[in-house]
């Protein structure tokens, strides 16, 4: 059974982006004045020119502080990878999480992630975890079997991705982040396990078997923030992760 947390954050990917979901897929919410665009792929120019629709029209998006009783003045959006035209420029062939700060009803693009990401469904939160005050952004990629969590923490006016990679250059040129917290048909979490105000980053994914081993094993590896950068704090096995009380690991 997921935690609690993660559910909110499930909930809070409704609230940011499903307005921004249902509006691709169905192509008529607010009548003919709406332009109809693409079922199911929501590409950067998409995603721009539906908050500002929104806003010209009276609308809105969930909008958020950076920091701890800071100005509600922030608004997310997502676009998704175009894995399928290999002719388009590098660019235009990934996913990522755009910023905008609301000025007198105008968005105002502020940040844009960096990274290649090919995967297509985000669950995105919004909220304190390193107990620094300021505001991170999750954002969990996933295509249904893997999972991968990219956290962006604010530096200034912009974020800077804390989770844990390395990189390297594929040969027609593109730099790659291989995320260290990622779940291959498991799950991954985000809460406060020993009750610090500092959030955990919980990974739980089924570990390979040999030919001798019969029983099927999770490993549950925990992570937690040193005020700089993530490290192992623990690691576990078990054969029945949903219900393991992680607090007592």
């Amino acid at each position: 059974m997921k935690s609690n947390k993660f559910v909110i954050s499930v909930v809070s990917l409704l609230v940011l982006g499903g307005v921004v979901a249902l509006f691709f897929q169905s192509g008529v919410m607010g009548g003919d004045k709406e332009p109809l665009l693409p079922f199911g792929k929501i590409t950067r120019a998409d995603a721009v020119k539906h908050i500002e629709w929104t806003y010209s029209q009276g609308g809105s998006y969930k909008q958020f502080a950076l920091e701890k009783n800071g100005p509600r003045e922030y608004a997310l959006a997502f676009y998704q990878p175009n894995n399928w035209e290999l002719e388009a420029p590098i660019d235009e062939r990934r996913g990522g999480i755009l910023m905008f700060k609301i000025y007198d009803r105008k968005p105002q693009l502020l940040w844009e992630s960096q990274e290649f990401i090919t995967l297509t469904r985000p669950t995105i939160d919004v909220r304190d975890i390193t107990g620094d005050g300021n505001s991170e952004i999750l954002a969990k990629w996933s295509n249904g079997d893997v999972d991968l969590l990219y956290i962006y923490s604010r530096k200034n006016d912009t974020f800077a991705l804390i989770s844990p990679f390395t990189t390297s250059t594929t040969p027609s040129g593109i730099l790659i982040h291989q995320i260290s917290f990622g779940s291959l048909n498991g799950d991954i979490q985000v809460r406060d396990l020993d009750e610090d105000f500092v959030e955990e980053v919980i990974l739980i994914g089924p570990k390979k078997v040999t030919e001798q081993e019969t029983q099927e094993l999770f490993v549950v590896n925990i992570y937690k923030w040193n005020g700089s950068s993530y490290y192992q704090w623990k690691r576990t096995e078990t054969d029945h992760p949903w219900t393991l009380d992680l607090k007592s690991i």
